[in-house]
C-alpha cells in the first residue's frame, strides 16, 4: 500500500508540544507504513546569545546543546520502537526553520509534523515562530499539532 505521506519529518526541541507532535507523527507513520525521521536543530542564534551572556566557551555550550538534542532524538527513537517503527535521526545547526526546510528537501520528506506553542503579544512578535516560517517558506505539507490542554503530559527525556 502506497501513501502520499511516506516520509514524515518531525522536528523536535524537547518541549511538550514538539513531543506531542512526535507522538502524532509516530501514529501516522505506523498507520501508513511511513518512514520517520526526527530532527533536532541547535539554534545558532541561541548559542551565540548564551556564549555572550555566560562565562562559558561557545564550544562547550555547543557540545552541551548537541548532547541535549541527541537525548531528545533518542527519546523519539524509543517511542517509535515501542510502536514497532524505526526513526532515523538528524542533528543540524543553524536557524531552525532554515534547517527544517533544508532537511525536508534533503530527506525527500512528504510531510512535516510540528508542534505549536501558543505565544501572544510582544513575545510572539519578538521571538517569531519556527512553525509559521516553515509554513510560509516551505513546499512540503505541514501538519501542525496544537499544544494539549494543561494537565496532560507528553514524554520528555
Amino acid at each position: 500500500m502506497t501513501t502520499v505521506f511516506d516520509r514524515i519529518l518531525v522536528p523536535i526541541d524537547g518541549s511538550q508540544p514538539s513531543m506531542q507532535a512526535a507522538q502524532v507523527a509516530i501514529d501516522i507513520a505506523r498507520e501508513h507504513h511511513s518512514a520517520l525521521e526526527g530532527l533536532y536543530v541547535v539554534d545558532t542564534q541561541v548559542l551565540d546569545a548564551l556564549a555572550r551572556l555566560t562565562e562559558r566557551r561557545k564550544s562547550e555550550l555547543q557540545t552541551e546543546l548537541q548532547t541535549t538534542g541527541r537525548r531528545y532524538l533518542n527519546e523519539l527513537s524509543r517511542l517509535a520502537r515501542e510502536s514497532g517503527l524505526t526513526a532515523e535521526q538528524a542533528l543540524h545547526e543553524g536557524a531552525p526553520y532554515d534547517q527544517i526546510l533544508a532537511e525536508a528537501v534533503r530527506w525527500h520528506a512528504t510531510l512535516i509534523v510540528m508542534g505549536r506553542v501558543g505565544r501572544h503579544g510582544a513575545r510572539r512578535i519578538l521571538l517569531g515562530s519556527t512553525t509559521e516560517r516553515v509554513l510560509e517558506h516551505g513546499q512540503t505539507p505541514v501538519l501542525v499539532v496544537p499544544a494539549a490542554h494543561e494537565g496532560t503530559t507528553a514524554p520528555v527525556a
